[in-house]
């Protein structure tokens, strides 16, 4: 993988799950379809919630589908004839495995007859499938892309794009569908995280903003292009490394010859009283003493005592610190990334 793909698919994770927490249930898969386009060009492409269920005909149950490009009775068609599917029955053998089928050869015997006229009416002729676990009770998130043109194969590596990437756009879907529904707040507020990605002799090939004030603090003279090298050398042997007093956490998870690299900084705001609470987000957020003081009726120099105090316990040096943990506590997007990064089929 070079660097330029690693910053490319770094910042599509960011834009992904991002956007999950934006964009309406409606829209958010046909949004993923399209960024998944960036690296992969297919014509039509399917996504569908489905288990085993012996009872019925099918033999699978489909609970939720989104098709693109697609007949709008495809999904209701291919139903009736999903037990005949040599192609599915290997997706669920095969739980996270990519593979491509030329669909007139997979489907080539007489008694295939049906499914191989089902996929030349819907021009399923190269596909790519996999299947991810999805939940409890044998759900699993089926996904396939697909190309009409017959000499239009996928190749060794579009189909590890699509292995790589295709777990990601179901935690992202899953994440949509929650949240967007209303089924949960937000996460907590600690701790604060950063993404970056290096290679392995310690450029850095992409980290957002919260990672590079992470490293500023721990590391004020660093370089903004490369990895400290005291950091550099520790992730060499080390999965996680500790420092500051266990005030920072890095972790790193190693893919060919990058690096995905976490930073955490644990936030002690739970170590605050009420008042102490109040009087530091107020004073993040840009407010003087006097401000403050008006606005919760007490006097400037209690306010400067709690202040005094917050940073103590804290553990930083300035506003500026405080206005940047009390800002990205809030900030979500990078915490659904390192989730999916974590459980990653790579």
């Amino acid at each position: 993988m070079s660097q330029d793909n690693a910053a490319s698919i770094a910042e599509f994770l960011l834009k992904l799950y991002s956007s999950a927490q934006g964009k309406s249930v409606a829209l958010f898969p046909e949004f993923a379809i399209e960024e998944l386009k960036r690296f992969v060009d297919f014509d039509m492409a399917l996504f569908g919630l489905i288990r085993p269920a012996p009872a019925i005909p099918a033999g699978v149950h489909c609970s939720w589908t989104h098709i693109h490009r697609e007949p709008t009775n495809m999904v209701e068609e291919w139903l009736t004839l999903c037990s005949e599917d040599h192609v599915l029955q290997n997706m669920k053998k095969e739980l996270g495995r990519v593979r491509s089928y030329h669909v007139p050869t997979v489907f080539s015997k007489r008694e295939d007859a049906k499914i191989l006229d089902f996929a030349l009416r819907t021009r399923h002729i190269n596909l790519a499938a996999v299947a991810n676990s999805y939940g409890a009770n044998g759900l699993c998130g089926a996904f396939s892309i697909r190309r009409a043109d017959t000499t239009w194969k996928f190749s060794d590596g579009e189909n590890s794009l699509v292995q790589l990437l295709s777990p990601h756009i179901w935690e992202a879907i899953r994440i949509n569908r929650t949240i967007m529904a209303g089924k949960v707040q937000g996460l907590g507020s600690e701790p604060v995280r950063g993404l970056c990605v290096s290679d392995d002799k310690g450029t850095i090939v992409f980290q957002d903003n919260s990672f590079e004030r992470l490293r500023q603090i721990m590391f004020r003279d660093s370089s903004t292009y490369r990895l400290p090298e005291i950091l550099a050398k520790s992730l060499l042997h080390e999965k996680k490394q500790i420092l500051e007093d266990g005030r920072m956490l890095f972790t790193c998870k190693s893919v060919a010859n990058l690096r995905f690299i976490t930073a955490t900084l644990t936030s002690s705001l739970h170590k605050l009283s009420i008042r102490e609470k109040e009087i530091a987000k107020f004073f993040g957020t840009g407010l003087t003493h006097a401000e403050i003081a008006d606005e919760l009726r007490i006097s400037g120099s209690t306010v400067r005592r709690h202040i005094e105090a917050v940073y103590k316990k804290l553990e930083i040096r300035n506003k500026s610190d405080l206005s940047f943990l009390i800002h990205t506590s809030q900030d979500r997007c990078v915490e659904h990334v390192l989730s999916a990064l974590e459980a990653a089929v790579i």
